[in-house]
């Protein structure tokens, strides 16, 4: 679960019909990322690899979109926020093993996440490129 707040400005690239547009979204994520993770076996320390095909739900999402028009001033866009994503990452981190079965996680993904479908709606273009830092403790219940 993470919280996104993005403001800035999006040109669309086109040469014949430039326009920019003014983005203001705020949204919550929950992620089911379906992936492999490889230990490294050795003592105490032990490094690790991971790549994940990512699930990703937006959750009460907040946007607002204005084109703007540099013959008429600016305006308010409709826009669809798609409410599914999909995406892709990889990893790397070190997880150390304690004394008690227990062990400490630190670990650095990159993703990419990108709308579920483009249907032409300016936040289909709504392309996420992310650097997650994660911390954890695990311990053996039995």
């Amino acid at each position: 679960y993470s919280y996104n707040n993005f403001q800035g400005d999006y040109d669309n690239g086109l040469r014949e019909y430039p326009t920019t547009y003014t983005l203001n979204t705020k949204y919550s994520v929950l992620r089911l990322p379906l992936g492999i993770e490889r230990q490294f076996t050795m003592n105490r320390i032990q490094p690790l690899l991971s790549l994940s095909y990512e699930n990703i739900f937006i959750l009460n999402p907040i946007y607002d979109v204005i084109r703007i028009n540099f013959l008429y001033g600016p305006s308010r866009e409709e826009c669809y926020f798609r409410k599914y994503q999909f995406g892709f990452s990889g990893g790397a981190g070190l997880k150390f093993n304690m004394r008690n079965s227990s062990f400490l996680l630190l670990k650095c993904e990159a993703e990419y996440r990108i709308p579920s479908v483009n249907l032409g709606w300016i936040l289909d273009n709504h392309r996420v490129y992310s650097i997650l830092f994660r911390i954890g403790y695990g311990f053996k219940i039995r």
